[in-house]
């Protein structure tokens, strides 16, 4: 049986993000295994975060894609901000999958198994981890992997979304400014938007986004944007470079192990912001808190969020699977009455309880009792 000091099984964003740290730290010589049955393989994805500066993981290739104005609003009435400080970063998967891949391909100390995990098990002294075809041992596995049946619970909200990046033959976008939330007012059953990143006046990806318990099928979300598409901008030509999709979990319940030496990271560990489903920043920082932790012999425990947090979210969850509708209203009304800076900070979980005062008091309170009254975790 091969040892190895830290075993990763999952070669998504987590995985990869926690080896980008390791080898760029006192403990890149550590024997490391990566195993993932589709290693190598990009997926389309974009990942974007909100901070002053890029983080020091942001390939450079991205670092002209950010944003310090954003649009928020309906169809028919939209509200343009500006941030004091933060600026809104976007990173496309090929790109960094690019700059962290040959770091991988070229460390002597990272050996590679293209296989699928059957099992993973720990006793007082070491981890396992048993492939379809061999076995391992080492003193951490850090497990990122997530499959279809993580979002098969049908009591749990999920943010079912699909994406096209486009390209016009004539100038229709502002590239200084990004639209965060262009809500759906066609039903009032559900709670769904658009989001548009223009990369240049001719070019932006374009989301549409679903709240849903069932996942709304992929024809119905790409059926939306064309209909989004053909009713903005009429009939100027333009051409599909780039599709995504996928299921963000909206859940502050997680049942995965997390003992002294098998780690859950990632939206398997919970870091997924479960009221607006924002990662890859959380990933990043919980990924340096681990990081120290090995560096100076300590247990790998991350301390727990702060249950004002949770609540927060919540409360959140509880509006969008009882009034989905109202959630409008919540968000329009949250950025209208608040600096757009702090409003970003209190949904990275990075203000103080006073700030957070200060924000929710200026909310309209009515829906936010109707969901304390009907209080539940989700």
């Amino acid at each position: 049986m091969k040892e190895f000091d830290y075993i990763f099984a999952g070669a998504g964003c987590a995985g990869l993000s926690m080896i980008y740290h390791v080898l760029n730290s006192p403990l890149k010589d550590k024997r490391i295994l990566l195993i993932d049955p589709h290693f190598g393989e990009i997926p389309n994805k974009t990942w974007c975060y909100w901070a002053k500066e890029a983080l020091p993981i942001h390939p450079e290739k991205s670092l002209n894609q950010h944003w310090s104005k954003f649009s928020l609003g309906t169809k028919n009435q939209n509200r343009t901000y500006e941030f004091d400080q933060l600026k809104y970063w976007h990173i496309n998967s090929k790109e960094f999958y690019e700059f962290i891949l040959p770091q991988i391909n070229s460390s002597d100390s990272i050996e590679i198994v293209q296989d699928s995990v059957v099992e993973i098990y720990e006793n007082d002294s070491e981890a396992f981890v048993r492939t379809k075809s061999e076995s391992f041992s080492s003193k951490y596995v850090f497990d990122s992997r997530l499959s279809e049946k993580n979002n098969q619970n049908s009591n749990s909200l999920k943010q079912v979304f699909a994406g096209w990046r486009v390209e016009f033959d004539s100038p229709v976008f502002d590239p200084t400014t990004f639209s965060l939330m262009e809500v759906d007012d066609s039903s009032s059953k559900d709670f769904s938007f658009f989001y548009v990143l223009p990369h240049s006046d001719r070019s932006a990806l374009i989301e549409f986004t679903k709240y849903d318990t069932d996942r709304t099928s992929l024809k119905e979300l790409k059926g939306a944007i064309k209909d989004y598409i053909s009713d903005k901008f009429g009939d100027i030509e333009y051409k599909i470079t780039f599709e995504e999709d996928g299921i963000i979990p909206m859940s502050t319940l997680h049942n995965s192990i997390h003992s002294e030496r098998l780690i859950p990271i990632g939206t398997r560990a919970g870091w997924t912001k479960p009221s607006t489903g924002y990662t890859f920043f959380t990933i990043q920082k919980n990924c340096e808190i681990l990081l120290e932790k090995l560096q100076n012999g300590e247990p790998l425990s991350l301390t727990p969020k702060e249950s004002r947090f949770k609540f927060y979210d919540n409360i959140l969850l509880n509006i969008a699977h009882n009034w989905p509708s109202q959630l409008k209203t919540v968000f329009l009304n949250l950025f209208h009455q608040n600096p757009p800076d702090q409003v970003f900070r209190f949904l990275g979980e990075q203000t103080s309880l006073r700030e957070e005062f200060q924000i929710l008091r200026r909310l309209r309170f009515g829906i936010f009792i109707k969901s304390l009254i009907t209080y539940g975790k989700y």
